[in-house]
């Protein structure tokens, strides 16, 4: 699991303030990789750092232009939080494989 951020290099400490930091494998923050979303170069960052395959992977963002169609851009589905998705728990329902 990755962030993709065009936030600065103040969320890595918020991260870890906030005691998720080490959830996410990946922290991309667009002021490190000298480019913003919806540029698709900071989405593929993303990947190779998590090394996966963009059919493979999912975006939740809140924006049309900056999360959607950039994540969409480099082949990336993505959910828009209060339009595709609306709680935390319908993402976790959704893409979590139920326990047998």
């Amino acid at each position: 699991m990755a962030v993709v951020s065009n936030f600065d290099s103040r969320l890595r400490k918020l991260l870890k303030d906030l005691n998720v930091l080490h959830l996410f494998d990946a922290v991309i923050i667009s002021s490190e990789v000298g480019y913003e979303k919806p540029d698709p170069r900071i989405f593929q960052a993303a990947l190779d750092q998590v090394n996966v395959e963009a059919g493979k992977a999912l975006h939740i963002g809140d924006d049309l232009k900056a999360d959607k169609l950039g994540a969409n851009a480099v082949g990336i589905d993505c959910w828009l939080l209060g339009i595709d998705v609306k709680t935390f728990f319908e993402i976790q329902t959704r893409i979590l494989i139920p326990e047998a």
